[in-house]
């Protein structure tokens, strides 16, 4: 298990916004989502970090990856298959299972199927006493399925909606 994570959320306090939290964990900078603003004709108002290790996608709706193509291209962008087809293809593209494990780094992740999306998922990110995030979740959708993620000492939920 790694240390402590280090949260700071770019996009998605108060109203509709998009989502875009930073998160750094044993040496290791990722973005959770990079929405982009769903009113129109608005800009996006946010920063892309820079030194980012990986960008993490939960699901293929605008306000979770409507500002792709401002992120470096020279970074992982880890997703599942669904949410890829979406993406425009000179990206760095990690296809990740809906319901499995991969690492960056020293950080092991674990998906699950989030509930929201067709293709969507959360993320466990396993620090110390574990840290779980979800762009936007549905427990009770007849039509996504909802995988319990495993315990953790703190939960980030975008919910814009």
């Amino acid at each position: 298990m790694s240390e402590v994570a280090n949260i700071h959320v770019l996009r998605g306090f108060g109203g509709k916004q998009p989502a875009a939290i930073l998160v750094n964990v044993a040496g290791v900078s990722i973005l959770l989502d990079a929405g982009g603003d769903i009113e129109d004709g608005r800009e996006v108002d946010w920063v892309v970090p820079e030194d980012l290790d990986a960008i993490l996608l939960t699901h293929n709706h605008f306000d979770h990856i409507g500002n792709v193509n401002n992120l470096p291209k020279s970074v992982p962008i880890y997703c599942s298959d669904i949410t890829a087809q979406s993406l425009p293809q000179e990206l760095m593209i990690k296809v990740i299972p809906i319901r499995g494990t991969f690492t960056i780094g020293d950080v092991t992740v674990t998906t699950g199927a989030s509930g929201h999306a067709y293709g969507g998922v959360w993320f466990h990110l396993d620090c110390a006493g574990g840290g779980f995030y979800s762009g936007d979740i549905s427990l009770e959708s007849l039509l996504y399925h909802f995988d319990p993620p495993p315990k953790a000492d703190f939960a980030l939920l975008h919910a814009s909606y």
